[in-house]
């Protein structure tokens, strides 16, 4: 059995994977997008941050920063990382700012920094930090299990019955299909 703090980091590591596709593109271009998305309900509908984004990844800059989901961006890793996507930016920008309160605008500024020299719109970086609070907040414990208990968990199979996967699909307006394997 692996040491408590090792299985938490893997499980906070497998709360990002497959929420974030990288296929994605954000937002209508423009940098005010009302507010941070919260998590979605069973309905997959996003939450109240002052404004329901949908389709917040579509921008062409959003787009070229991102990447397409068979080859998405990457930017150099720090430190012994190594390059990494956004979407395991995200992951390490979430973990790293977890003791801030409230975490958006440390994470939202990491990746900003990580993501140099593109720009990733607010709304996008808003959806993708949604997404993996969703995970945190729903599916903490099912991700201290298997791979497949976090996956199921993820997809809805958790208490509140909040899909993180489609959440984040409506708030980004890429589409994924980590939920039917």
């Amino acid at each position: 059995m692996r040491p408590m703090n090792t299985r938490i980091l893997t499980v906070i590591g497998l709360l990002g994977m497959g929420i974030f596709t990288a296929n994605a593109s954000c937002s209508d271009g423009s940098s005010d997008d009302g507010g941070t998305a919260g998590a979605s309900g069973s309905t997959g509908s996003a939450g109240s941050g002052g404004g329901t984004a949908s389709g917040a990844c579509q921008s062409t800059t959003d787009k070229e920063a991102l990447g397409p989901v068979d080859n998405p961006t990457t930017y150099p890793g720090e430190g012994d990382a190594g390059p990494q996507t956004v979407s395991q930016i995200v992951r390490t920008c979430g973990i790293g700012c977890l003791s801030t309160d409230p975490p958006e605008p440390c994470v939202a500024s990491c990746v900003a920094m990580q993501t140099m020299p593109n720009t990733i719109s607010g709304g996008c970086t808003d959806c993708l930090i949604a997404a993996f609070q969703c995970g945190l907040e729903h599916c903490l414990m099912p991700c201290l299990g298997s791979e497949a208990e976090c996956d199921a968990c993820r997809c809805g199979g958790n208490a509140a019955g909040v899909n993180c996967v489609e959440a984040d699909t409506e708030c980004t307006g890429n589409p994924s299909d980590a939920c039917n394997p």
